[in-house]
């Protein structure tokens, strides 16, 4: 009795042991999973606010440009197009121009929006600190934070040369980084520092989330200031980025530990009242005991060589991403201190390796990218493909070269699939779609659909330059292009994505094409078992 008592107590404390294992690793799994993406979220972010700070900064260039030009002219010789626009920038309290030199000022403000405006002598005493700071900053810089009326300003004092003139504005910091910020990372709580001061917060982070869920990164204008951006998921994301079903794994193992004690002492039971019975028994106990280490084993060589890809995955994605940033902001440096030094040749140096830079960063994206549709959790829902079809492309033609791309939408059907992973297809395909394009003078992309036995087939077409249809069963291999194919700026790796989303879906994926007259790439989302086990 005493034999049988002390096994189902170990088996019991084993098996629960084990449970408890493969809780961890689950659990720890999925937060860096969640983690990953969290860092892909933020960077992308940061790279956009750096774009947008540097559009602003070039708007303001332009002002000062403008002002110059045509400052000292009457009125009616100015130009109508100012060429000048800030309607994507809020915040701008006041613009002010001087010009000692011409004994020229003019003044933007919100109550005056023209470019024309000559401030009286009273409005011009009241700027007279502003003018002052400018007066003791050399070249272009970034001034700040200042604290008034409750708000935090900040300065941007543009020096030019001697018949340039100097520029002044005066921006509320909260208001123009919210519009700097709008539509990026939902879902996150962002704050924009500057050394101690918090110049902008959106939305509160949610506390009880694990620490690498929160992502803290730099930013560097051309002025050479330097910002803190941290991302922090609220709480409405976090909880929807929490996987429920893990938290079950540990006491639906306890359970299942604490019934195989019992029926193993059932068992012994049985085996005391026929000893054929126990020899039988006992041998299915061994089958079983081997049969479960062999998957343990299995399990944990594959948890293993899981685990393992993330870890690299992550490495490729932070490690390696923060020597490159200082390599960019090196190389800016570089270029603006020592421009003169270098000359032309080493100018086109620092060129070439800022393009190897940039280049390589997208290849760290698209290896995140190729992780995420390989290892991100799986769940179906229902996708309104037309509206999610729409969002990609407005998303991705507003950085597109001219000329204007013709987008012809059919009419999409909906879809049950996995919402993340669909949309990293779909932004594939319309990015190779409009990449092709861009050596032709009209460009034109089709996406249609059709339905067959229950399956919908989506089809995105391109007027671009096509491919010789036999190699079309190796565009969707990685590092892969095509005899004959021109050089571009891909990596390879795109249709390697849309193929592993593809497959995740038990779908098909193929592409049509001839040399010089465009390209057609066709996928389905569902397989025809799936359907028939629905129907």
């Amino acid at each position: 009795m005493f034999y049988r008592f002390f096994t189902a107590a170990i088996v019991t404390l084993l098996f629960g042991f084990l449970t408890y294992q493969v809780w961890m690793f689950l659990r720890d799994t999925d937060a860096s999973k969640t983690a990953l993406l969290a860092e892909s979220e933020s960077y992308a972010a940061r790279s956009q606010l750096i774009r947008n700070i540097e559009t602003m900064l070039q708007s303001l260039r332009n002002v000062r440009t403008y002002w110059t030009r045509y400052g000292s002219l009457p009125r009616d010789k100015w130009a109508d197009d100012a060429g000048i626009e800030f309607e994507h920038f809020e915040g701008i309290q006041a613009i002010i121009w001087s010009d000692s030199a011409r004994d020229i000022r003019y003044m933007l403000t919100a109550q005056k929006p023209v470019f024309d405006y000559r401030p009286s002598n009273e409005e011009w005493q009241s700027r007279s600190d502003l003018l002052a700071e400018a007066r003791l900053v050399e070249g272009e810089a970034i001034l700040g934070p200042y604290a008034s009326d409750s708000e935090l300003h900040i300065h941007v004092v543009l020096n030019g040369a001697s018949d340039e003139g100097s520029l002044i504005a005066v921006f509320d910091a909260g208001k123009t980084f919210a519009s700097l910020l709008r539509d990026q990372s939902p879902g996150y709580a962002i704050t924009v520092r500057w050394n101690d001061a918090t110049l902008y917060q959106r939305d509160r982070g949610a506390t009880d989330v694990p620490q690498n869920w929160t992502r803290e990164g730099r930013i560097r204008t051309s002025t050479g200031t330097t910002w803190t951006v941290v991302h922090t998921p609220t709480v409405a994301l976090a909880d929807s980025l929490a996987t429920p079903t893990i938290d079950a794994v540990l006491p639906l193992g306890f359970i299942i530990a604490v019934l195989l004690g019992l029926i193993i002492l059932e068992n012994g039971r049985a085996r005391s009242r026929a000893l054929a019975a126990e020899k039988a028994e006992r041998r299915i106990a061994q089958l079983n005991k081997n049969l479960e280490q062999e998957v343990a084993d299995r399990t944990e060589e594959l948890a293993n060589r899981t685990f393992d890809l993330v870890t690299i995955t992550d490495s490729v994605a932070h490690d390696l991403r923060n020597p490159l940033n200082s390599i960019s902001v090196n190389t800016q440096v570089l270029e603006q201190q020592f421009a003169s030094t270098l000359g032309q040749e080493g100018l086109a140096a620092l060129g070439r390796t800022a393009s190897g830079i940039r280049r390589m960063t997208e290849i760290l994206d698209r290896l995140v990218g190729l992780s995420v549709a390989s290892h991100s959790t799986f769940r179906r829902e229902r996708i309104d493909m037309q509206a999610l079809v729409t969002q990609v492309f407005e998303a991705i033609r507003l950085a597109e070269p001219p000329p204007p791309v013709a987008f012809v939408l059919g009419n999409l059907p909906d879809v049950d699939a996995d919402r993340t992973l669909v949309q990293t297809l779909v932004l594939n395909l319309l990015s190779n779609a409009l990449k092709y394009t861009r050596t032709k003078p009209y460009r034109r992309i089709d996406v249609s659909s059709s339905t067959a036995n229950g399956i919908s087939t989506y089809c995105i077409r391109d007027n671009g330059v096509g491919f010789d249809s036999q190699h079309a069963d190796r565009m969707f291999q990685a590092f892969e292009r095509l005899p004959g194919e021109q050089k571009s700026d891909g990596l390879g790796l795109g249709l390697m994505i849309a193929a592993r989303v593809v497959k995740r879906h038990r779908g098909l994926i193929w592409a049509e094409g001839a040399i010089g007259e465009g390209a057609t790439f066709c996928f389905t989302l569902q397989h025809k078992q799936d359907t028939e086990t629905a129907a």
